[in-house]
C-alpha cells in the first residue's frame, strides 16, 4: 500500500516547488518590463532627475548621460551618470568665465 502522507507531502512540495518557479518568472517579467521602460523613458527620466536636483541645491548641475545596468552589479541595479558637471551658480547668474566646481566622468 502507499502511504498516505508521502503522496500528500509530494504533492505539497510539488505545490510549493510552482510557486517558486511562478515567482521567480514574475520576478524576470518584471524585471525586464522596467529595463524597457527605462530605456524608452531615459531622456525624459534624466530632465526630471537633472531638474530636482537643481531645485534643491544653489548650484545647477548638468550631465551628459543616464545608464542603466541591471545585471552589472547583480542584484543590485546600476545607474551611471556620464560627464556629470557641477556650477556653484545657475546658468542665468553665472559668469562665461565660470569654471565647475567638480567635473566627472562617471559616477
Amino acid at each position: 500500500m502507499v502511504d498516505k502522507k508521502k503522496i500528500k507531502s509530494r504533492s505539497f512540495l510539488r505545490k510549493m516547488l510552482k510557486v517558486a518557479l511562478y515567482s521567480f518568472i514574475a520576478w524576470v517579467i518584471i524585471l525586464i518590463i522596467v529595463t524597457v521602460m527605462f530605456y524608452i523613458f531615459k531622456d525624459d527620466i534624466s530632465k526630471k532627475v537633472l531638474l530636482s536636483l537643481n531645485d534643491i541645491q544653489k548650484g545647477e548641475i548638468t550631465l551628459e548621460d543616464i545608464s542603466f545596468s541591471p545585471f552589472a552589479q547583480f542584484p543590485s541595479i546600476s545607474i551611471r551618470l556620464n560627464n556629470l558637471v557641477y556650477y556653484e551658480h545657475p546658468i542665468n547668474e553665472r559668469d562665461t568665465t565660470e569654471i565647475p566646481i567638480g567635473e566627472f566622468n562617471e559616477i
